[in-house]
């Protein structure tokens, strides 16, 4: 039970990067990107390409 060599957020990060530009790239456009929110801003369609269904018996418990 160490810590990993490299902090565990700046993997997400540069993860994160290439899942913007594929997302790009897929819908054919430019995207603006908040980091903070990690969201794409005004553009409901990218944001759904966020994520993808869980494939059964998987599943996320909504938060309360």
């Amino acid at each position: 039970r160490k810590d990993p060599i490299a902090p565990v957020e700046g993997g997400h990060q540069a993860t994160y990067l290439g899942m913007i530009a594929e997302i790009s790239i897929k819908l054919g456009r430019q995207l603006r990107w908040d980091p903070k929110a990690e969201k794409f801003l005004d553009d409901a369609e990218a944001n759904g390409l966020l994520s993808a269904p869980m494939r059964s018996p998987w599943k996320l418990e909504k938060e309360a």
